[in-house]
């Protein structure tokens, strides 16, 4: 359950309810000799009444979340020594008492915009994020909790409300290949990364490959990800790194886990019930018009690609993400 105390600074929580402005919408009922107000009442009592249902359920879907991921921490020899690095995605807000795993292509520069805005750490008095320009949100001054000292970063584990958002693997894997490889906005992925799978992966790659790296394909990116040889140095960057490892769940208990699939209605609950969504929202962004296919459905078309070996390898690779966080390899079929 997420922390519904009321933080200092902060106007009281809703109380799990939306307040729905019907007044307005309802005009006197004549043939009743009415003013609307009994019916006003009447559709403002139903509509908190599937809010709290709406409540529940989400509690009920946490539960399960956080029982899946306990299964799979307690059947499994993970350490429980917490090194300071593995600390170095948990953004902290003292003034809220939040604290946010961030995993890239899980909606996390939106989440970081929220982040700037709660902990004043953006020079911006507005409460959109979308007025956060994107490069700030990561680059701005966030706090993360590896800064702090073994007890203090105990203490704020302990008291504050934790979350992470966590997306199928396989999907955030080839949006990942989609925004580092194909659509790439600089040359760092390219030079650092991308000339290497090629130089590793494609005979006969032409000069230009060679040199550029612009023209990865995504079977090349899976077999880089997947190979076990020692001297081919595989860099996890953050962008592909296992979620689980970014955010450490079975170390961090959590007080929130949400999931992509349900981001907006995830991020208005977490918000809603920790007393915040007075402060700001979470910006619902929908599909442009010339995104035809979402990433769930160009996944299919991207692993006709890949071997069946090299899939079940790959799987292997994120196994305990599949399995923490209740996705199936079926569900890209």
């Amino acid at each position: 359950m997420v922390n519904t105390k009321k933080a200092k600074g902060s106007s009281t929580p809703h109380q799990g309810k939306y307040q729905t402005p019907l007044k307005s919408q309802l005009p006197g009922n004549k043939e009743s000799g009415t003013d609307g107000r009994e019916k006003e009442l009447v559709i403002t009592a139903n509509n908190e009444d599937e809010h709290h249902e709406a409540d529940r359920k989400m509690e009920e879907v946490q539960q399960q979340r956080k029982a899946a991921v306990e299964r799979v921490c307690n059947s499994n020899a993970f350490s429980t020594n917490v090194l300071p690095e593995e600390l170095d995605h948990l953004l902290v807000d003292d003034k809220h008492k939040l604290i946010y795993c961030y995993v890239p292509k899980v909606g996390s520069t939106n989440w970081k915009r929220v982040m700037l805005i709660l902990a004043d750490g953006y020079n911006y008095n507005g409460t959109n994020p979308l007025d956060v320009p994107a490069v700030d949100s990561h680059h701005a001054g966030l706090t993360k909790l590896s800064s702090f000292s073994k007890s203090e970063a105990r203490r704020r584990v302990r008291d504050y409300t934790s979350f992470l958002f966590v997306r199928h693997p396989f999907e955030r894997l080839l949006s990942a290949f989609r925004n580092k490889f194909e659509r790439a906005y600089n040359d760092y992925f390219l030079s650092r990364y991308g000339r290497k799978i090629v130089r590793m992966y494609r005979k006969n790659a032409t000069n230009e490959s060679l040199t550029t790296g612009q023209d990865v394909k995504f079977d090349e990116f899976v077999r880089y990800l997947i190979d076990g040889r020692k001297s081919v140095g595989i860099s996890f960057n953050e962008h592909w790194m296992q979620q689980f490892k970014l955010c450490q769940p079975c170390k961090v208990p959590y007080s929130f886990i949400g999931k992509y699939e349900t981001l907006n209605a995830d991020a208005d609950f977490l918000l809603r019930t920790a007393g915040l969504d007075h402060i700001t929202r979470f910006p619902a962004k929908p599909r442009p018009k010339s995104v035809k296919k979402s990433t769930k459905e160009l996944l299919k078309d991207y692993m006709k690609d890949v071997p069946s070996a090299s899939q079940r390898k790959l799987y292997n690779k994120y196994r305990y993400d599949f399995e923490m966080f209740q996705y199936s390899w079926d569900d890209i079929d």
